[in-house]
């Protein structure tokens, strides 16, 4: 198609020809110098290194083999302390001629968009080009004829500019890869190799932690990790997941969509532990920061016979409202059927509960977590109260005399004391409309004497598991992605599978039996200090050792130890928590056989027998997985049936190598995504520290309203004995402080 010249209509039939002749018209010169070597030192261009008039030493050598030139290549490399690199490659007739330059030639053109800052010692190239180069022919036989210029100019021969070859990299690829993947730390990976250093002069003196992350993200020695793109990885590990059988897979729900992202996991073995002691404490609660997606993390936690909380189900959300909550506990109950617990706790919002109802039924007790009650009432009493500081923590610490009372008719008398005196002060009732609308139509959901021996009053089951997984599985740090923090609960999911065969196995002790030896050592020293008054044949009254003037009742309500099932008992007294009871706070909250049983116990040893012996090891009450993790039958099994066991195991937490992902999957599934929320994250820096939990109340603020421990144990003990005095009568006292520690301080 012909075109003619804006200017003289001159035609030409070719457009290029027309826009050489319009920069003619308009007096446009042609650079001359354009794509020409430019002198480093004086201000002249040459088309060829041939060109310019300085004295170079050029060498000729003649190679046999390329693994001959290759060796020799790189030992100019080490020897002149540089790098070539490959910048075209010529196929001639009989031969393949190769041109290597000097890599620090070159012009430095910024990509950057003020994102990420500049290198410290700017960029390698020197803006120009470097007199040193190989020009490399090959023949058809294999012949290599190198022709060689070995003098640098417009550069220094500088250690920090150099970069790891291939074959280093390799090399240490090969190393680390053992000690990578069974998690030896880089620091001690760099001792390895900086003690095998040859010389000063070598590049991996100057190697450091982001050259072994560069390795071992080029070489996808990344646990967990498939591909750069995050959402490419989660979908081939959701893909490899599904391809197993239904028992093997841990995915019960997943959908990747941008707003409604969505994933549910639980492994066969997590929905035999919920079937097993869902009946009896069921805990649901959600906790942010795991990944930079603004996902929240939910987990549901069973307690399990040891008196220790299990993570039975994991499930990623963007969202947080009833329908998200009901696809939650529908698809969990497509897989378990209906759960029937007596016990659920969750925090302050009621949309837990709520949904779990509509889906499960209801429950014998629904109970709020204290922490989470405790963190709305110091919020609600700065914002809602007038006066001085004073009078705010005069109200703060009536409200939890109130919260710990355990006697049912003290707590009726305290509440309406407390109630007539917010609402009669100016200042307090708003605070009191707060309270009436929130707390009083559910005392029995956060008030001690309506949670006796249930064993449960925190949700630091929940807030123990969150602060594992970010602290020890992901390091401490800002987790970017979300594959890793997938492969984190997996990984912990098997560690406490483990933990809990180490139990039934050894008869470990648990934290819960930890605290029943500790209360037993305190009954032995206080033995001979404290009266104890036989009320009945089955009843003892004993003075406590903190309290003036008050006592607490222990009854025996059965003769004998429950069956070995039981696991919470004092060894050295032969009791479990079902003999006796306590009226003290220590047994009716926190279901621990305390110093008082023990001291009842210890005192009776003529009139108490042997309650049980020793645990006959039985495998009957081991389920199908355990059986064959423990494996009892066998003393040592051969190599063959180890690696199936393991083998069986990885499987059945969802656990996979990233060796095991092929690329073939990585290009489909990255075909797939259109519209992804996952990211790219491997220039995102990781390293920051973990953000800690959000405070409700500001730190500063936080401070205030925390009672701080300034008086002893036993004057603290009055001065709560007095207030809960002028409470019950109505009367007003003075203001003194009282701790009262924050066990989610994190």
């Amino acid at each position: 198609m012909s075109a003619s010249c804006s200017k003289c209509n001159k035609v030409f039939g070719y457009h290029w020809n027309l826009k050489t002749h319009e920069n003619k018209c308009s007096g446009i010169v042609k650079n001359e110098n354009k794509n020409l070597i430019k002198c480093p030192d004086k201000h002249h261009c040459f088309k060829t290194l041939n060109g310019t008039n300085y004295p170079f030493n050029k060498l000729l050598s003649l190679i046999h083999f390329p693994t001959q030139f290759k060796e020799w290549k790189q030992q100019i490399e080490k020897e002149h302390v540089c790098s070539y690199v490959s910048k075209a490659t010529a196929h001639l007739k009989n031969s393949k001629r190769t041109y290597y330059y000097c890599h620090r030639s070159g012009y430095f053109k910024t990509k950057s968009q003020g994102i990420r800052r500049i290198k410290s010692q700017g960029s390698n190239k020197i803006d120009s080009t470097c007199t040193s180069s190989m020009v490399v022919t090959e023949d058809t036989n294999g012949m290599i004829n190198v022709n060689y210029c070995n003098t640098h100019f417009g550069h220094g021969s500088n250690l920090g500019r150099c970069r790891l070859t291939a074959d280093e990299r390799a090399m240490i690829a090969d190393k680390g890869n053992r000690k990578i993947s069974e998690g030896v730390s880089f620091s001690k990976i760099l001792d390895d190799v900086r003690n095998n250093v040859q010389s000063i002069y070598d590049v991996t003196t100057i190697m450091s932690k982001r050259d072994l992350r560069n390795v071992e993200r080029d070489f996808n020695l990344v646990e967990g990790k498939a591909h750069s793109s995050d959402f490419v990885s989660v979908s081939i590990w959701i893909e490899r997941m599904n391809n197993l059988s239904e028992e093997e897979n841990p995915i019960i729900y997943s959908c990747l969509e941008n707003e409604d992202l969505f994933l549910i996991i639980a492994t066969k073995f997590q929905l035999e532990m919920i079937e097993k002691f869902g009946n009896e404490k069921i805990c649901v609660d959600s906790t942010h920061g795991t990944t930079e997606y603004d996902l929240l993390l939910t987990s549901l936690v069973i307690v399990d016979e040891f008196g220790n909380g299990f993570p039975c189900c994991f499930c990623f959300t963007k969202k947080k409202d009833t329908k998200t909550w009901t696809t939650f506990f529908t698809k969990l109950k497509d897989k378990t059927g209906n759960i029937t617990t007596t016990v659920f706790m969750s925090d302050d919002d009621p949309s837990f509960y709520n949904v779990w109802r509509d889906v499960m039924g209801d429950t014998e007790h629904k109970l709020l977590c204290s922490w989470h009650v405790d963190q709305s009432w110091r919020k609600q009493v700065q914002a809602k109260i007038k006066g001085s500081y004073e009078k705010k923590t005069y109200v703060y610490k009536t409200l939890k005399i109130l919260q710990h009372e355990p006697n049912n008719e003290d707590f009726k008398k305290l509440l309406i004391g407390i109630c007539e005196e917010l609402k009669n002060d100016e200042d307090t009732n708003k605070f009191y409309s707060y309270f009436q609308t929130n707390y009083l139509n559910r005392v029995e959901q956060w008030a001690y004497c309506h949670r006796r021996l249930y064993g449960i009053n925190t949700n630091m089951y929940l807030e123990s598991i969150h602060k594992t997984i970010k602290y020890f599985y992901l390091n401490g740090q800002k987790n970017k992605r979300m594959d890793l923090c997938i492969n984190a609960l997996l990984k912990f999911i098997r560690d406490k599978m483990f933990e809990r065969f180490i139990k039934l196995s050894k008869n470990k002790y648990s934290a819960k039996e930890d605290n029943i030896v500790v209360s037993h050592n305190t009954a032995v020293k206080m033995l001979n200090n404290v009266k104890i008054k036989r009320v009945s044949d089955i009843t003892w009254r004993i003075d406590s050792a903190t309290e003036n003037n008050t006592t607490y009742n222990v009854s025996k309500v059965q003769d004998i130890n429950c069956d070995t099932d039981c696991k919470l008992k004092c060894r050295l007294c032969n009791i479990c928590t079902h003999i006796f009871i306590c009226e003290c706070p220590d047994f009716i909250i926190r279901l621990n056989i305390c110093k008082h049983i023990n001291l009842i116990v210890q005192s009776k040893k003529d009139v108490f027998q042997t309650f049980f012996t020793l645990p006959i090891e039985q495998t009957n009450n081991f389920d199908t997985l355990e059986k064959v993790l423990v494996n009892q039958e066998k003393k040592e099994p051969i190599e063959k049936e180890k690696e199936s066991i393991i083998e069986k195991l990885m499987v059945s937490v969802g656990l996979l190598k990233s060796s095991d992902y092929s690329m073939e999957e990585c290009t489909i599934m990255k075909k797939k995504r259109k519209k992804r929320k996952l990211t790219d994250t491997d220039n995102c820096e990781s390293s920051n520290k973990i953000e800690k939990q959000f405070r409700i109340v500001p730190k500063k603020n936080n401070r205030q309203l925390q009672l701080k421990n300034t008086t002893t144990v036993h004057e603290r003990i009055e001065v709560k004995r007095s207030l809960k005095t002028s409470l019950a009568a109505g009367e007003k006292r003075d203001i003194l402080r009282i701790h009262n520690s924050n066990d989610h301080s994190y």
